[in-house]
């Protein structure tokens, strides 16, 4: 998990800056940083000029735009383009989606998420790089895309683009906080901007009641159907309903009162099953798996249970390893929202779930794989208190995404597999598992390969 901080210093403002209202007494240096790397270090482009930390500017509009998409930057957990696919780490841009082949995405919807995600977006003068805000349901993403330039006369630093940055979302909560707060004080303190601080500081208290309300919060992270039905669900499904409630994180947003009926009716049947320890959860996590990258935790655990299966480099026969795990499977037609889906109950029982309806299972290989990321995902949630679920989709919480595919990969088509002679079309029938992920696959494992010889994992 990363750290995020913003530190600011007040200036005098000018007539030469030309600034009015708020922006006057607002006027500062403002600095941005996740873990120890400043994202508005900058340079001025003169034969002799020193790196800076900080740009400059009035921060009126950045606290503005704050208080104006406060609850997407917190809960808005869905995106308008897939989010978890095996190989993305990191966000599109506008020019990725105008190009791309994929006619599912939206453009209308995209450049609306953009507005709410990307930091001061159309509402500050500050010049700032791209940082875009990806929430889900304990923590939130912080992605930088490269940084525009700054002008002429100067151009940020920080050119290269970085994996997301993962931050606990009460800690961002308190940061965002302190820096609206802040700028409410200092526009307060000049009689002619009281007014204008006044004004903000009305929708602040309206949108931090927002945030407290789990209706208002549910409706940002599943939509208006799964909110205004919730209540009704935790009424029948009671403390089970924390299985619905990871599915639907993980998965695309419920169209209709009868699909989330549907999801309703799995959850209480295996609610009413019990199994006392299965023998999934006895297998205990490889040995500090927390300081691995998420792909490679996925990896590990992936041949850890085929070590525990004694499945030596075997093909999975996936009815004969459930049943040993004592893991149930049971298959869903109608709800589309995703291909696959892990839940463990208060009682003990787990299932794993295939959504057949899924436009992708026209084939049989997607299938197991999106079975064998289920049961990824079941043992990287394995910390949790039951109940808990989730699901694969291109939905899903995007590090559990991560460990899941990699486990899924690593679990169909074990690394020593690939160190026969046999061709990629060879085992890719041998072992049930689609060209497309057994080559993804293989380049990860090379990539997996130099890191390890370079003493970097």
């Amino acid at each position: 998990m990363s750290s995020f901080r913003l530190d600011w210093d007040w200036l005098p403002a000018g007539e030469e800056q030309g600034l009015c209202g708020p922006e006057i007494p607002t006027f500062a240096t403002l600095e941005i940083w996740i873990d120890d790397i400043c994202l508005t270090g900058c340079r001025e482009n003169t034969k002799h000029s020193e790196q800076r930390q900080h740009v400059i500017g009035p921060l009126s509009g950045l606290a503005d735009w704050l208080v104006d998409h406060w609850m997407e930057i917190f809960w808005q957990s869905h995106t308008p383009f897939p989010k978890s696919t095996p190989g993305r780490d990191r966000i599109p841009d506008f020019k990725e989606i105008l190009n791309s082949e994929d006619q599912h995405t939206d453009l209308g919807a995209y450049g609306r998420w953009y507005a709410c995600h990307c930091l001061g977006h159309a509402a500050s003068d500050l010049a700032l790089p791209t940082i875009l805000f990806i929430p889900e349901d304990t923590q939130v993403g912080i992605a930088l895309r490269p940084a525009p330039s700054l002008g002429p006369s100067c151009t940020f630093s920080l050119v290269r683009e970085f994996g997301i940055a993962w931050i606990n979302k009460n800690d961002l909560d308190i940061e965002l906080q302190r820096f609206v707060s802040a700028i409410l004080e200092k526009a307060s303190q000049d009689p002619l901007t009281v007014q204008w601080a006044d004004w903000l500081n009305d929708r602040w208290r309206e949108v931090l009641g927002r945030t407290r309300d789990v209706v208002e919060r549910r409706k940002q992270l599943f939509g208006d159907l799964v909110a205004n039905h919730w209540q009704g669900i935790e009424d029948e499904l009671g403390a089970n309903s924390k299985i619905l409630d990871g599915i639907l994180i993980d998965s695309h947003q419920v169209q209709s009162a009868d699909e989330l009926d549907s999801l309703v009716t799995q959850v209480k049947r295996l609610a009413s099953e019990t199994v006392a320890r299965p023998f999934w959860s006895t297998i205990q996590a490889p040995s500090g798996e927390r300081m691995l990258p998420a792909f490679e935790r996925g990896y590990r655990r992936a041949e850890h249970v085929r070590q525990i299966l004694n499945l030596g480099d075997d093909p999975i026969d996936f009815p004969e390893v459930l049943e040993t795990l004592q893991i149930g499977l049971r298959k869903i037609s109608g709800p589309t929202i995703a291909r696959s889906a892990f839940m463990v109950a208060a009682s003990g029982a787990s299932d794993l779930a295939l959504f057949t309806s899924h436009p992708r299972f026209k084939d049989f290989l997607p299938q197991r794989f999106s079975l064998a990321s289920a049961l990824g995902g079941l043992f990287a949630s394995r910390f949790l208190s039951t109940p808990f679920g989730g699901a694969s989709s291109d939905q899903s919480r995007w590090v559990r995404s991560q460990e899941s595919n990699a486990f899924a990969a690593m679990f169909l088509l074990p690394a020593s597999s690939l160190e026969t002679t046999q061709s990629l079309e060879k085992l890719v029938e041998d072992y049930g598992i689609s060209h497309t992920a057994a080559k993804w696959h293989m380049d990860n494992l090379r990539q997996r390969k130099l890191r390890q010889e370079a003493g970097v994992m």
